[in-house]
Protein backbone atom coordinates (compact mmCIF):
# COMPACT_ATOMS: atom_id res chain seq x y z
CA UNK A 1 0.00 0.00 0.00
CA UNK A 2 1.08 3.59 -0.47
CA UNK A 3 0.93 6.60 1.82
CA UNK A 4 -2.83 6.49 1.27
CA UNK A 5 -3.08 3.30 3.36
CA UNK A 6 -4.11 4.92 6.69
CA UNK A 7 -6.86 6.86 4.92
CA UNK A 8 -7.96 3.68 3.19
CA UNK A 9 -8.14 1.80 6.50
CA UNK A 10 -10.23 4.57 8.06
CA UNK A 11 -12.42 4.60 4.97
CA UNK A 12 -12.89 0.82 5.13
CA UNK A 13 -13.86 1.04 8.81
CA UNK A 14 -16.33 3.81 8.02
CA UNK A 15 -17.83 1.87 5.09
CA UNK A 16 -18.09 -1.24 7.27
CA UNK A 17 -20.08 0.69 9.87
CA UNK A 18 -22.28 2.11 7.12
CA UNK A 19 -22.85 -1.37 5.64
CA UNK A 20 -23.81 -2.84 9.01
CA UNK A 21 -26.26 -0.01 9.69
CA UNK A 22 -27.70 -0.41 6.19
CA UNK A 23 -28.09 -4.16 6.73
CA UNK A 24 -30.04 -3.50 9.92
CA UNK A 25 -32.20 -0.87 8.21
CA UNK A 26 -32.85 -3.20 5.26
CA UNK A 27 -33.90 -6.00 7.61
CA UNK A 28 -36.34 -3.71 9.43
CA UNK A 29 -37.81 -2.15 6.28
CA UNK A 30 -38.14 -5.41 4.37
CA UNK A 31 -39.62 -7.21 7.36
CA UNK A 32 -42.14 -4.40 7.91
CA UNK A 33 -43.32 -4.47 4.29
CA UNK A 34 -43.10 -8.23 3.75
CA UNK A 35 -46.55 -8.94 5.12
CA UNK A 36 -48.19 -5.70 4.03
CA UNK A 37 -50.78 -5.39 1.28
CA UNK A 38 -49.24 -5.43 -2.21
CA UNK A 39 -50.48 -6.08 -5.70
CA UNK A 40 -48.96 -9.10 -7.45
CA UNK A 41 -46.63 -6.81 -9.44
CA UNK A 42 -45.57 -4.98 -6.29
CA UNK A 43 -44.96 -8.29 -4.49
CA UNK A 44 -42.81 -9.54 -7.36
CA UNK A 45 -40.84 -6.28 -7.51
CA UNK A 46 -40.43 -6.36 -3.72
CA UNK A 47 -39.16 -9.95 -3.76
CA UNK A 48 -36.67 -9.37 -6.56
CA UNK A 49 -35.36 -5.99 -5.52
CA UNK A 50 -35.12 -6.77 -1.80
CA UNK A 51 -33.12 -9.91 -2.63
CA UNK A 52 -30.79 -7.92 -4.89
CA UNK A 53 -30.30 -5.23 -2.24
CA UNK A 54 -29.63 -7.81 0.46
CA UNK A 55 -27.12 -9.58 -1.79
CA UNK A 56 -25.33 -6.29 -2.51
CA UNK A 57 -25.15 -5.43 1.19
CA UNK A 58 -23.83 -8.87 2.14
CA UNK A 59 -21.18 -8.74 -0.60
CA UNK A 60 -20.14 -5.33 0.72
CA UNK A 61 -19.89 -6.59 4.29
CA UNK A 62 -17.92 -9.68 3.27
CA UNK A 63 -15.48 -7.64 1.17
CA UNK A 64 -15.04 -5.07 3.94
CA UNK A 65 -14.42 -7.77 6.55
CA UNK A 66 -11.82 -9.30 4.26
CA UNK A 67 -10.13 -5.92 3.80
CA UNK A 68 -10.16 -5.39 7.58
CA UNK A 69 -8.47 -8.78 8.03
CA UNK A 70 -5.81 -7.80 5.49
CA UNK A 71 -5.26 -4.49 7.29
CA UNK A 72 -4.89 -6.34 10.62
CA UNK A 73 -2.31 -8.68 9.10
CA UNK A 74 -4.56 -11.73 9.51
CA UNK A 75 -4.73 -12.35 5.75
CA UNK A 76 -1.92 -11.58 3.29
CA UNK A 77 -2.60 -8.96 0.62
CA UNK A 78 -1.89 -11.64 -1.97
CA UNK A 79 -5.15 -13.34 -0.93
CA UNK A 80 -7.28 -10.23 -1.46
CA UNK A 81 -10.69 -11.05 -2.90
CA UNK A 82 -12.68 -9.05 -5.43
CA UNK A 83 -16.01 -7.54 -4.45
CA UNK A 84 -18.62 -10.18 -5.36
CA UNK A 85 -21.09 -9.71 -8.19
CA UNK A 86 -24.58 -8.52 -7.35
CA UNK A 87 -27.29 -7.85 -9.96
CA UNK A 88 -28.20 -4.25 -10.66
CA UNK A 89 -31.43 -2.67 -9.51
CA UNK A 90 -34.21 -2.68 -12.08
CA UNK A 91 -35.14 0.98 -12.37
CA UNK A 92 -38.54 0.10 -13.85
CA UNK A 93 -39.51 -1.78 -10.69
CA UNK A 94 -38.59 0.95 -8.19
CA UNK A 95 -41.71 3.11 -8.71
CA UNK A 96 -43.83 0.11 -7.63
CA UNK A 97 -42.21 0.09 -4.19
CA UNK A 98 -42.74 2.19 -1.09
CA UNK A 99 -40.41 5.14 -0.55
CA UNK A 100 -38.53 3.57 2.38
CA UNK A 101 -37.91 0.39 0.37
CA UNK A 102 -36.59 2.46 -2.54
CA UNK A 103 -34.34 4.33 -0.12
CA UNK A 104 -32.72 1.12 1.13
CA UNK A 105 -32.32 -0.25 -2.39
CA UNK A 106 -30.72 2.95 -3.69
CA UNK A 107 -28.47 3.16 -0.62
CA UNK A 108 -27.29 -0.41 -1.27
CA UNK A 109 -26.55 0.53 -4.90
CA UNK A 110 -24.61 3.59 -3.77
CA UNK A 111 -22.53 1.67 -1.22
CA UNK A 112 -21.81 -1.17 -3.64
CA UNK A 113 -20.58 1.12 -6.42
CA UNK A 114 -18.51 3.25 -4.02
CA UNK A 115 -16.79 0.06 -2.85
CA UNK A 116 -16.11 -0.90 -6.47
CA UNK A 117 -14.31 2.42 -6.92
CA UNK A 118 -12.43 1.93 -3.64
CA UNK A 119 -11.43 -1.60 -4.66
CA UNK A 120 -10.08 -0.28 -7.95
CA UNK A 121 -8.06 2.35 -6.10
CA UNK A 122 -6.66 -0.24 -3.66
CA UNK A 123 -5.75 -2.62 -6.47
CA UNK A 124 -3.79 0.14 -8.20
CA UNK A 125 -1.81 0.88 -5.03
CA UNK A 126 -0.75 -2.70 -4.31
CA UNK A 127 2.60 -3.35 -5.97
CA UNK A 128 2.90 -6.52 -8.02
CA UNK A 129 4.97 -9.31 -6.48
CA UNK A 130 8.65 -9.20 -7.35
CA UNK A 131 9.58 -11.13 -10.52
CA UNK A 132 11.74 -13.45 -8.44
CA UNK A 133 8.57 -14.94 -6.94
CA UNK A 134 7.47 -16.11 -10.38
CA UNK A 135 10.89 -17.64 -11.01
CA UNK A 136 10.81 -19.49 -7.68
CA UNK A 137 7.34 -20.84 -8.48
CA UNK A 138 8.48 -21.99 -11.92
CA UNK A 139 11.51 -23.76 -10.42
CA UNK A 140 9.33 -25.41 -7.77
CA UNK A 141 6.88 -26.63 -10.45
CA UNK A 142 9.74 -28.02 -12.56
CA UNK A 143 10.81 -30.41 -9.81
Amino acid sequence: MTAEAPLTHRLIDSCYTEAMLLADEARAVFEYHRSGPMSPLQALAFSCESLKATTRIMHCIAWLLHRKAIAAGEVPESRAEALGYAPATDGEQLPLLAEDIRGVILASDDLYFRLHRLAARIERTVPPPPPVHELIARIANAF
